[in-house]
């Protein structure tokens, strides 16, 4: 018996329809496992001194501690067209949330996603506590 032949079409359609099905199965389950799950971001303020902590949570494991000593604000980074306005059509890259601190001049990605209403809250959630809250504590799951 030979593959793909036209004596065979509805032997063939079925041999691409279980290879179609194993392939798109591995991919499901790969993009499953490397998901995240959710992203704990803690902040405690001490003597004067803030220190945030964030720690991602992924199918499966953990990742580390990220610590960002003397956090500032958190930036809202949008699509925006070629002149600078933000869209309102579907976006390729999605909209984030970085955090900058007072001692390191990179920010770190908090947050991301395509809802950029959601983006914004966690942002401003967290630009509440460190701006103008007295609190000694925040903690925030997303």
């Amino acid at each position: 018996m030979r593959y793909f032949d036209k004596d065979n079409i509805l032997l063939d359609g079925l041999i691409f329809i279980l290879l179609f099905s194993g392939i798109l199965a591995v991919f499901l389950s790969v993009s499953f496992l490397l998901s995240t799950k959710y992203t704990d971001f803690s902040c405690v303020r001490s003597l004067g001194q803030t220190e945030c902590t964030l720690v991602r949570t992924f199918q499966f494991s953990k990742s580390a501690e990220i610590t960002i000593h003397n956090p500032v604000a958190v930036d809202l980074s949008e699509c925006e067209n070629l002149f600078g306005q933000t869209s309102s059509s579907p976006c390729k890259t999605p909209s984030s949330a970085d955090i900058r601190s007072k001692d390191v001049s990179s920010k770190i990605n908090i947050y991301s996603g395509q809802d950029r209403q959601a983006v914004r809250a966690v942002a401003r959630e967290i630009n509440e506590f460190l701006l103008s809250s007295n609190a000694s504590s925040f903690h925030k799951r997303f």
